[in-house]
C-alpha cells in the first residue's frame, strides 16, 4: 500500500480533533470510518489477488510441464523409429549409438 491512504487518515484524524474542516464545516466521523474500512478492504482484496496470481502462475507451469512431456514423448518415439532403420545403423554407426544412448537415458528418467 502507498502512504497516500495513511496520510489521508492522519489528516482526517487531525481535522476530527479540530472538529472543523477547511470551510468551517463539521467533520463527518462516519466518512473517516468508511475510509478506514475501504482501506482495509482494499488491502484484503489486494492480498487475495496476489494469492490468485500465484495459483495461476503455478497452473501455467504445470501446463507447460505437461506440454514439454508430450513433446519429449514424441521426440523419443521419433528417435526409436530412427534407430529401427537398418540403413542408419549400417551407414551412421556413431549417430545410431548416440540415438540408442539418448533413448536409454530418456527411458531411465521416466
Amino acid at each position: 500500500m502507498s502512504d497516500q491512504p495513511e496520510a489521508l487518515l492522519q489528516r482526517l484524524e487531525r481535522l476530527g480533533q479540530d472538529g472543523v474542516g477547511n470551510y468551517g464545516m463539521p467533520i463527518c466521523a462516519e466518512a473517516a470510518a468508511e475510509l478506514r474500512r475501504l482501506v482495509a478492504e482494499n488491502e484484503r482484496l489486494h492480498q487475495i489477488n496476489q494469492s490468485h496470481e500465484m495459483k495461476l502462475s503455478v497452473r501455467g507451469y504445470e501446463i507447460q510441464i505437461a506440454d514439454l512431456k508430450a513433446v519429449n514423448q514424441e521426440l523419443l518415439e521419433a528417435m526409436i523409429s530412427f534407430t529401427k532403420s537398418a540403413y542408419i545403423k549400417k551407414q551412421h554407426p556413431k549417430r545410431y549409438a548416440a540415438a540408442i544412448a539418448a533413448i536409454t537415458k530418456a527411458e531411465e528418467q521416466k
